[in-house]
């Protein structure tokens, strides 16, 4: 039962709370009144507490939405109390290479800086809620306008209209009940405009709190992605650099060679065919011959991976219907305060079922959240995968270096199967977590349809109009029983919602948790099956050494080895009619007849 048909249900039994507090003095009080203007007034009077509840459900109804709203959004503080924890975790595993070696040492102060720091990561969650936060006195403007709205027109042209009938007609007189009919009318069709439009204006409310939740949400994401990208980048570093591959550099379409020729760059002519013969002299023979010219500053080419993120009713009241028909007096008043206690206590089974599906919609909404993560975890997969597929048409090298390590990056199949299993989990404790109070509310109705009801038509079938004070006292001892069983109903009911809230912080603090180590062991497999396929494009694997800086070239030109002359002091000139010189050519001797 979603909250406008419950408010509906309520607005047709609430009144107000006093009534029943003070019933007792009120029956008794029915004796020492003209019975004409009682009926009038108290008719009055009732219409009055109607009134004034809706007012009191607009109030409920938007503190709800306020509720619902920040606990949603306490969601994130647990994404972030889980970055903190990561950082800390990332530092404290850096702390002891610092006084491993001097290797390590070096290799961490070099890269510790692009640790993300736990006040920067705090500062930008934070703005992320902040965001969110100011949206939501906007959210609720308009509703929390039309309940000002209704609750002065009850307070001044209601009770002016009400006033001028008291002035116009005797109390006594029937015109003065039809002043007020008429006045309660009009009330009444005025209250029902102000009710549609306020369950309007909630409803567009609602869409509004789910689109600022789902920003925060991505907002907190791009954030979480960035810190886990971060730490795994720093520690990919760090550890290439312990090992001595922190040098090495990205082969995109050269390749390495252990054979180095260092020409001045005053000897490259390029109007010259021929040039000194490097290879002059040489008794081995090579494969491959790495003439690096002269320049200083050689260009360095690094790729770094950033990953970007994209990152819940017509309520009806009829007018109040004078019901009051040439009766017993005595059995009038009874009636009337009987249909008063049974409002009341329609009212605390609302109130309790009310409490019971905010509960539950909350907790739900709070563990579904985790769908924005999946949508954002998905999308950031799904690029990590499109970002490869250059490299596996591009020739076979590439292609083989992709098939070995994108094993490592998730499926799009698997990461939402493993999001979704952290919100079935979650979901899964919902009926378990609101059992007990669902339990208490029942036996409390069953009280009411049957204990209640019993002792109601008892005294009615004991005492009745024969002996009407006597009827009065049977029905007030009924109320007096129900009041005890109310009271101690509730507390039972408030110390079980107390216990559920705790363990639904539990839940979904597990479930939160559940999907931060499903992204971070994601991203971080994006990351680290990157800097793998980076290794195995530059000519060397994961537990390779990495070949001394100068010795990569990407200018590749091949040379027949017939064209190798190791008697000659000159040779083709491989420089011969370019325009300009290259950090480095590579010659790529093969064999040919």
């Amino acid at each position: 039962m979603n909250l406008k048909t419950l408010f509906a249900f309520w607005a047709c039994t609430l009144v107000n709370i006093e009534a029943l507090n003070n019933s007792t003095n009120f029956m008794r009080n029915y004796l020492n009144y003209n019975v004409s203007v009682l009926r009038t007034e108290n008719y009055l009077d009732l219409n009055r507490r109607q009134y004034a509840d809706h007012i009191l459900a607009f109030e409920k109804e938007i503190d709800v939405f306020r509720k619902q709203f920040s606990e949603r959004l306490s969601s994130i503080q647990l994404v972030l109390d889980m970055l903190v924890t990561d950082i800390i975790k990332t530092n404290e595993h850096l702390n002891p290479l610092e006084v491993l070696s001097d290797i390590s040492k070096d290799c961490v102060a070099k890269y510790r800086s692009k640790v993300p720091t736990v006040a920067a990561t705090k500062t930008a969650v934070q703005a992320c809620i902040t965001a969110a936060q100011n949206q939501l006195n906007n959210i609720v403007s308009a509703a929390t306008t039309t309940k000002t709205n209704l609750y002065n027109y009850y307070q001044n042209n209601m009770e002016k209209d009400f006033k001028g009938c008291t002035t116009k007609h005797p109390a006594q007189d029937n015109s003065y009940t039809e002043c007020i009919a008429k006045v309660i009318s009009a009330v009444t069709a005025y209250t029902r405009v102000m009710l549609k439009q306020f369950h309007n204006q909630m409803d567009t409310a609602h869409c509004s709190a789910n689109s600022n939740i789902k920003t925060a949400l991505d907002c907190s994401y791009t954030v979480q992605n960035r810190t886990i990208t971060m730490n795994a980048e720093a520690n990919l570093m760090i550890n290439r650099c312990i090992h001595g591959l922190d040098d090495c550099e990205r082969c995109s379409q050269g390749r390495f060679c252990e054979n180095v020729y260092y020409l001045p760059q005053y000897q490259v002519d390029y109007h010259n065919s021929t040039m000194l013969n490097p290879f002059y002299g040489r008794n081995s023979t090579t494969h491959c011959l790495l003439i690096d010219v002269y320049r200083k500053n050689m260009a360095q080419i690094k790729m770094l991976i950033f990953l970007a993120i994209v990152f819940i009713a017509n309520v009806q009241r009829s007018s109040a219907v004078n019901h009051y028909a040439a009766r017993n007096s005595s059995v009038i008043r009874n009636d009337e305060y009987i249909e008063i206690v049974r409002h009341q206590n329609n009212f605390h089974l609302w109130y309790n079922t009310l409490r019971i599906n905010t509960f539950s919609d909350t907790y739900k909404a709070r563990i579904n959240d985790i769908e924005f993560h999946k949508q954002s975890l998905l999308n950031v997969v799904e690029r990590a995968n499109e970002k490869l597929d250059p490299w596996i048409v591009l020739n076979d090298v590439s292609k083989d270096c992709v098939e070995k390590y994108n094993k490592l990056i998730p499926s799009l199949a698997a990461a939402s199967s493993e999001m979704e299993k952290c919100m079935v989990n979650g979901l899964a404790w919902t009926n378990n977590l609101i059992q007990t109070m669902v339990a208490t509310n029942r036996s409390l109705d069953t009280y009411y349809t049957g204990t209640f009801e019993k002792g109601v038509t008892n005294c009615r079938t004991k005492f009745n109009s024969s002996f009407p004070e006597n009827y009065t006292r049977c029905l007030a001892d009924v109320v007096s029983a129900s009041n005890i069983y109310t009271a101690s109903s509730q507390d039972t009911f408030s110390n079980q919602l107390q216990t559920a809230l705790g363990s639904a912080e539990y839940y979904i603090k597990i479930a939160h948790e559940c999907s931060f180590r499903v992204a971070n062991t994601s991203v971080s497999n994006i990351q680290r099956a990157n800097d793998l396929i980076d290794h195995c494009l530059n000519g060397w694997d994961e537990n390779s050494k990495c070949i001394a800086k100068g010795f990569y070239c990407e200018q590749v030109q091949r040379m027949p080895n017939y064209l190798i002359d190791r008697s000659n002091r000159t040779m083709p000139n491989p420089f011969y009619g370019q325009k300009e010189t290259g950090n480095c050519l590579m010659l790529d001797i093969v064999d040919e007849n």
